[in-house]
């Protein structure tokens, strides 16, 4: 369900407002409403749907915080980390990394891929 996997970056984005501390009262998703059929006419109240997933953003929080101070960790190592290529790259999002570590090397014309962790 595309409304209960929010993205990385929303959540970020999120995230970061809530930090400017606002008094945010809901957080929304707008998506077409692929039931719609317009008429003659689009009528944007039935063509979009609102939803709230303000009690998702806020369940979602100590995960976030949790996994942005990993990620700092790790950029702050003087050493890159011996992890191998693999399903984690993409899942469940698109690794920001991959075109570094994804890199073919010079000669050469494919990579090795792990499919198990």
């Amino acid at each position: 369900n595309g409304l209960l996997s929010l993205k990385r970056n929303g959540v970020l984005n999120i995230r970061g407002i809530c930090n400017l501390d606002l008094n945010i009262r809901d957080v929304s998703i707008v998506y077409v409403n692929k039931e719609y059929k317009p008429e003659l006419e689009i009528d944007v109240q039935k063509y979009f749907i609102i939803k709230s997933v303000f009690d998702k953003v806020n369940e979602l929080q100590p995960y976030v915080e949790k996994q942005l101070q990993a990620e700092t960790e790790v950029l702050q190592q003087a050493e890159i980390p011996n992890i191998r290529k693999g399903d984690h790259c993409v899942t469940p999002y698109r690794c920001d990394f991959m075109e570094y570590c994804w890199k073919l090397p010079p000669g050469s014309s494919q990579i090795g891929y792990d499919t198990e962790e």
